[in-house]
């Protein structure tokens, strides 16, 4: 198309008869081409050096894992499958991780080698310590740890009630279930609306119930990565009791309160403080990860920066001493900073439970 374009310069500017402002036109308008071709070749080469960069980022981060040969190998399959532009997604998101085994494990299904595949992801996930934790976001029913309480509506049959069961865990390739009441083998085949409730925390998924055994009421259903929150609140909050600064969105930027943060979700979080502010007025919290959560050698991850996050008053409990406990819900939050509270009350979640092993 360029060399359309100067040819069409030169043959309008020769039939003026004007040789010598034809070849100066002509030369600007080829300068302007390769200076063009250059910066697409610039901004290619560029992009190039920070894909590799990012490729032997993962690796480094995989030696720092300390993952075997085999267990890297699975890790770079899953990273190429959904984030072959940002490979260490793979290791820093729990929402990428579980979407790229979920994939990576029906096509070991389909296959014939389901039972290999999920040995190899659950010692991977073992060792990225993605395992049975509670609260923040579950992006995968593999995330469920073992006790959640599931009510099983069998869809498209009035003929059966409500059931009810426990998560047994621990199976990549299914989700088992255990005390399932009332126990039917008639169930086998049949697709399922489940609802998870754990705490403050109610979810919602489909699956399809793969076996049954009625005498020691069991069954396994497919894994799902598509649950949606069912009504209640979606996320659950972990304790923090550190210390947090933050001001109102009309005052200035240079204002700098100081509180207590008492907890915190993917939904909102709790601040003790002075009662400075109402119900209704939005606050910006100063987030500093770095202050939160102690250093993990064992666990080598991605810092998270600093940020600011905003959040609604949504009620005040008064408290003694003249100060209260704001409860603040995080509305309409632009993804890139839900994904980050995500992540930041995951690695919370897992500081926290770990204290009592300190």
């Amino acid at each position: 198309m360029p060399l359309r374009t100067i040819e069409g310069i030169q043959q309008a500017l020769s039939a003026s008869g004007n040789s010598k402002a034809v070849y100066v036109l002509f030369g600007i308008a080829l300068l302007a081409v390769l200076a063009g071709l250059t910066y697409f070749l610039v901004v290619l080469v560029r992009r190039q050096n920070r894909l590799q960069g990012a490729w032997q980022d993962l690796g480094h981060r995989m030696t720092q894992w300390k993952l075997s040969r085999e267990e890297q190998d699975l890790v770079l399959e899953l990273a190429t499958r959904v984030s072959p532009w940002s490979p260490v997604d793979v290791l820093d998101s729990a929402q990428t991780f579980e979407r790229a085994v979920h994939e990576h494990l029906k096509e070991a299904a389909v296959r014939g080698q389901a039972a290999r595949a999920a040995a190899a992801v659950r010692a991977v996930r073992t060792k990225l310590q993605l395992t049975h934790l509670r609260g923040t976001a579950y992006y995968s029913t593999r995330e469920l740890p073992p006790g959640v309480e599931l009510e099983l509506t069998v869809r498209d049959s009035e003929g059966y009630p409500p059931l009810r069961a426990v998560v047994k865990g621990g199976r990549e390739d299914l989700l088992e279930l255990v005390r399932l009441e009332p126990a039917d083998g008639g169930l086998k085949g049949r697709k399922v609306e489940v609802c998870i409730f754990e705490r403050d925390c109610a979810l919602r998924f489909e699956a399809q119930v793969v076996a049954v055994d009625a005498p020691k009421a069991t069954c396994l259903l497919t894994h799902s990565v598509n649950l949606s929150p069912a009504g209640l609140r979606e996320f659950h909050r972990v304790s923090v009791g550190k210390p947090v600064t933050f001001r109102a969105a009309w005052e200035t930027p240079e204002v700098s309160r100081e509180g207590a943060l008492e907890d915190m979700s993917g939904g909102g979080l709790a601040v003790r403080c002075p009662c400075y502010y109402e119900t209704g007025e939005q606050l910006v919290f100063q987030i500093r990860p770095a202050l939160w959560l102690p250093e993990d050698e064992e666990r080598p991850q991605k810092p998270l920066e600093d940020r600011e996050v905003m959040g609604t008053i949504v009620n005040t409990r008064m408290m003694d001493g003249g100060r209260c406990v704001h409860h603040v819900e995080f509305r309409d939050l632009p993804e890139a900073d839900r994904e980050y509270v995500l992540a930041l009350v995951r690695r919370l979640e897992i500081a926290t439970a770990e204290q009592p092993k300190r």
